[in-house]
């Protein structure tokens, strides 16, 4: 009898790794056929010269499709991002000055959260951009709420063009991220009415 319970965990225990192996879901790991070779030449042509040391498919959760890892020659890591259609979504680490075929602005971030762009590497804000920015940030705060804008810059991470920071009366800060078009995409610390 233990030897029929004993075939029969066996055969439990194979079956559930065979199906946890070929779930059709699980859609991340590396890339394979024309999507590595596709994927390879717009990363290439993104990081302007280099080898491509590693690549995988996005999962659900992630912004982007696939990711690309690329050595180039001075022996840097650079991840380019690129959406299901292969266009580059980001480009993370690549050298300031080097030739890129993607925006190095509004670019992703890597395992410590930060880009592969400096705050610097942005250039001034305008005082149209810096007004504009202003006024999204202030009408975020709930009517009667007082506040002081303490900063304005652009923003490196990929998600958001601008973040403003609020001081409001009683000292709290407000942080309010917005897009390029001066849209509320997130609001960290906000007051409730």
């Amino acid at each position: 009898m233990w030897i029929t319970g004993a075939a029969v965990a066996a055969v439990l225990i194979v079956g559930g790794a065979g199906l946890a192996i070929a779930d059709p879901f699980d859609n991340d790991g590396p890339l394979t056929g024309s999507t590595l070779d596709k994927a390879s030449a717009a990363a290439l042509d993104a990081a302007g010269s280099g080898t491509v040391t590693g690549s995988d498919a996005g999962s659900d959760d992630d912004a982007y499709a696939y990711e690309v890892e690329v050595t180039l020659a001075d022996g840097t890591d650079v991840d380019v991002a690129l959406d299901k259609s292969f266009a580059v979504l980001w480009v993370d680490g690549l050298p300031t000055g080097a030739a890129s075929a993607a925006p190095t602005t509004g670019s992703g971030t890597d395992d410590s959260g930060t880009s592969g762009t400096d705050d610097s590497d942005l250039g001034a804000l305008s005082a149209a951009d810096r007004d504009a920015a202003s006024a999204a940030a202030l009408a975020t705060l709930p009517a009667g709420t007082v506040g002081t804008i303490t900063e304005v810059e652009r923003s490196d991470d990929f998600d958001h063009a601008y973040e403003v920071e609020i001081t409001l009366e009683n000292g709290q800060d407000v942080d309010v991220e917005l897009d390029a078009s001066f849209a509320v995409v997130k609001v960290d610390g906000a007051p409730t009415a």
